[in-house]
């Protein structure tokens, strides 16, 4: 596959992630990422400074999705060093690459942990050798 086609697709695969966050905060109510930085401090007094820290690191791995998606859909060379610093963000926050897999499977019914494990390190490797 060409190479101009895997940006457009993976550019493609980050723009779906960024539509369907902001349908989730608007269908709940909440305004994207204002509302999540409105609740930093009320997680912080609930939880502790680890869901701070996870709620950071989510805001940064989306903020980055907008700028992934617009160097992959311009064809720069920086988006393959954009995506591969979004791996392990990625991991941690299992956000897959792909980004309608954790959607197609609730749509299926797939519940296990380690099926979706297994799904989200597949994304992350087939993303990382198609752009490498």
């Amino acid at each position: 596959m060409k190479a101009g086609t895997l940006f457009l697709f993976w550019g493609a695969m980050d723009l779906f992630y960024i539509a369907r966050f902001c349908y989730l905060s608007f269908s709940n109510g909440r305004i994207p990422f204002y509302s999540d930085i409105q609740s930093l401090s009320l997680l912080s007094a609930e939880h502790g400074l680890v869901s701070v820290l996870f709620l950071l690191l989510g805001l940064v791995l989306s903020i980055s999705m907008f700028f992934s998606a617009y160097l992959f859909f311009r064809g720069s060379s920086l988006a393959p060093c954009l995506a591969y610093a979004q791996i392990p963000l990625r991991l941690i926050l299992a956000v897959p690459s792909l980004s309608f897999v954790f959607w197609l499977s609730k749509v299926v019914g797939i519940t296990s942990a380690v099926l979706m494990f297994l799904l989200l390190l597949f994304s992350e490797i087939l993303k990382f050798f198609s752009i490498f």
